[in-house]
């Protein structure tokens, strides 16, 4: 059976419960994604499922934490990308869309946060890490040639932390 999915009502709850709160978020780090088929024709549930999880669950859980990140003295929102969102490719269609979408909304808020706000925007791109949904898009890779997630702790930490204000608004990939 697959999880159950948050409502906007819950979303809303969610946003709610912070306000008036003396309280504030120090970091959003954002990096759920799902991609269920690799295939010329993605079925309009197919698409839906992973648009909702790839897109929409970021931004509504950025918009339910900006109030408290506001508060913060410095507060890092990471959203966690990936090279076909910066570049499509065939057969990755509703996550790729998905993912450019995302990109964009990071740089709108970028732009909206860039001057008056303790609030700083990232992308990052991790590269190839092993994970299920990279096994799953390439079966015949060897999982074992690649990175585990843990691997990317000191990019994250470095995003979060002071040295990390200097890249604020930027696209970054591990390689950079």
């Amino acid at each position: 059976s697959s999880p159950r999915r948050p409502s906007a009502a819950h979303w809303r709850m969610v946003a709610r419960n912070g306000e008036g709160r003396a309280f504030w978020v120090d970091v959003t780090a954002l990096g759920g994604a799902v991609a269920e088929q690799f295939q010329p024709q993605v079925k309009a549930g197919e698409w839906q499922k992973i648009v909702q999880v790839n897109l929409n669950a970021a931004f509504l859980l950025t918009r339910a934490c900006l109030p408290a990140m506001r508060l913060a003295p410095d507060a890092p929102l990471i959203f966690t990308t990936s090279e076909v969102a910066r570049h499509g490719r065939a057969y990755w269609g509703a996550y790729a869309a998905a993912g450019a979408a995302l990109e964009n909304l990071a740089q709108t808020l970028a732009s909206e946060h860039e001057n008056d706000s303790p609030v700083r925007v990232h992308t990052f791109d991790p590269g190839a890490v092993r994970t299920r949904l990279r096994e799953r898009a390439f079966p015949g890779e060897d999982p074992n040639a690649l990175p585990p997630p843990e691997a990317l702790v000191p990019a994250y930490l470095w995003l979060l932390g002071p040295a990390g204000r200097a890249a604020r608004g930027q696209a970054l990939s591990r390689e950079s």
